[in-house]
């Protein structure tokens, strides 16, 4: 079950009776010759690219079931396959994260916030160029303006990454922006103080490919998400009313849907954000020829 394509690649080079006795999954996770062209410069009319595409319709043509994570995904692969990969071969499955620390996270009882405390933006994970810390602190600003008493909460190892940008920035001192950086068990319960998430990233042709598993926790905690769309399955969350749009040109509706929809009924938004999470990042595949598929 190769995940990637320099594992796929020593499948390929499997001798040929061997690799015919197996059954291969190839779990197609992003589009990975596409990733390092969008985000390491790697020529896309080059040998190296030209040889992971190679590697990765090869394992397309060989591979008994290709899992894909997003619809973008999967029809892109079926089209670089052409007829050699068959539709009902190739699913669109998710990312799973255990739903127990955020459920037990959500019992757990609020505490009261002080009687002027606004709502709590969150951004939770890495810090690096795709992830755009320097624009979420934009739209951090942008929302306070229009929201008083909004605090941003940074939830991520990489301290020192973060206060280099703060201090960019001219926020280091802010008292309305909070840096921690927990244990990883208790981010699930750090996620469900807040109200709401952030995920941006840098758009580009592969991270149609890539299903964030941010989203899923964010839903989970039962947060509604701004963050960058057609990167994961932010149409579906759009159409279920838990995200929308945090680039500039879309901002002023965003923060128009946030102080007439959001704030105003955060309770029951809560509820239906962890109830989105458990359905769409939870599922597991069905295949209907489960003996295709045995322990290897």
């Amino acid at each position: 079950m190769p995940r990637s394509l320099l594992p796929a690649f020593a499948v390929l080079r499997m001798k040929a009776a061997e690799r015919a006795a197996l059954n291969i999954v190839f779990d197609a996770d992003g589009l990975h010759a596409d990733e390092r062209v969008d985000f390491t410069g790697l020529s896309p009319t080059g040998p190296t690219y030209r040889i992971l595409r190679d590697i990765e319709m090869q394992m397309l043509l060989r591979s008994d079931t290709v899992l894909t994570r997003t619809a973008a995904s999967r029809s892109i692969l079926l089209a670089r396959a052409g007829g050699g990969l068959a539709e009902d071969h190739c699913h669109l499955v998710t990312n799973g994260v255990d739903p127990s620390p955020f459920i037990r996270a959500l019992a757990a009882p609020r505490p009261d916030p002080a009687p002027e405390a606004g709502p709590v933006l969150c951004y939770c994970g890495s810090i690096g160029a795709q992830y755009r810390l320097p624009d979420m602190l934009d739209v951090a600003l942008r929302l306070r303006a229009r929201i008083p008493g909004l605090q941003f909460r940074v939830i991520s190892q990489a301290t020192d990454a973060v206060q280099a940008d703060l201090a960019r920035h001219g926020l280091l001192q802010a008292d309305w922006i909070d840096l921690r950086a927990p244990r990883p068990e208790d981010v699930p319960a750090e996620l469900a103080r807040c109200d709401l998430g952030i995920a941006l990233r840098l758009p580009a042709f592969s991270t149609r490919a890539v299903l964030p598993i941010k989203l899923g926790e964010y839903l989970l905690a039962g947060l509604p998400i701004l963050g960058t769309p057609g990167v994961g399955n932010t149409a579906e969350l759009a159409a279920a009313g838990v995200f929308r749009s945090a680039e500039a040109e879309d901002l002023d509706q965003t923060v128009t849907w946030l102080v007439d929809t959001v704030l105003p009924a955060r309770a029951a938004l809560r509820q239906t954000c962890h109830e989105i999470g458990l359905r769409d990042y939870l599922s597991l595949i069905h295949i209907s020829e489960p003996t295709r598929l045995r322990r290897i």
